[in-house]
C-alpha cells in the first residue's frame, strides 16, 4: 500500500531508530519527574506501527506511548488488529481521520469520515475489545459528522484545522445523552 520515508540521505533506517530512541530515553525520563506522557505519533518514518513498536521495545518507560493516526498504519498495510496486537498497550491516543487514494495512486485525500479507505470502524471494535479507555482525536478538516454506523458515534460540527479529543467514557456518556 505504502511506504514510511527514508531517513535523511546519508542516515541509516537503522542509525535512525537509534537516535530516536536516545532522545525518547532522555524525554520520557523528564516526562516521569512531571507526571506526564509523551505520545510518538504513527506518521512520517513512524508510519508503520512495526517501526513503532521497535522503538517502544527499546524505551519501556510507562510515560511513552503511540498516537495511533489510522491513516498512516493503514498506508503501510497494517490492519487494526495488527496494530493492537504489536502496540495495543502503549496507545494513548487514537488519532481518527479518513481518506483515499488519489487516482494515480501516488497519494491520499482527505475525506468525510465513512467516505474513504481507512477501517475506522474496525479499529473501534478493535479498541472496544481491548478496553482501550484513553483518548480520541479526530482531524478538524475531515470530520463534518461521525456515521452513526459504527458504534462510537457522535455528531459533531468541527471546522478548521483543531482537533476534537474525548475519552472513550465522555463519548459513551454523550451517545447515552445525545442518541444518533
Amino acid at each position: 500500500m505504502g511506504r514510511a520515508p527514508s531517513p535523511p540521505e546519508g542516515i541509516s533506517t537503522e542509525d535512525a531508530l537509534a537516535k530516536a530512541v536516545r532522545i525518547l530515553e532522555q524525554i520520557s525520563i523528564v516526562a516521569e519527574r512531571l507526571g506526564v506522557k509523551i505520545g510518538l505519533e504513527a506518521h512520517d518514518a513512524f508510519s508503520a506501527a512495526s517501526t513503532v513498536a521497535r522503538v517502544l521495545a527499546l524505551v519501556p518507560s510507562p510515560h511513552l506511548g503511540i498516537v495511533w493516526d489510522m491513516l498512516h498504519t493503514h498506508r503501510m498495510g497494517e490492519t487494526p488488529g495488527h496494530v493492537w496486537e504489536v502496540i495495543g498497550p502503549r496507545i494513548f491516543n487514537l488519532h481518527v481521520r479518513d481518506a483515499r487514494r488519489v487516482p494515480d495512486g501516488e497519494g491520499w485525500q482527505l475525506v468525510l469520515l465513512g467516505e474513504g479507505e481507512v477501517p475506522a470502524r474496525e479499529a473501534s471494535m478493535c479498541s472496544g475489545a481491548a478496553g482501550y479507555e484513553a483518548g480520541w482525536s479526530w482531524s478538524g478538516k475531515a470530520l463534518a459528522r461521525q456515521p452513526s454506523c459504527w458504534g462510537r458515534s457522535l455528531l459533531f460540527g468541527h471546522e478548521g484545522a483543531g482537533w476534537l479529543r474525548l475519552s472513550a467514557r465522555a463519548s459513551a456518556a454523550l451517545r447515552q445523552a445525545a442518541p444518533v
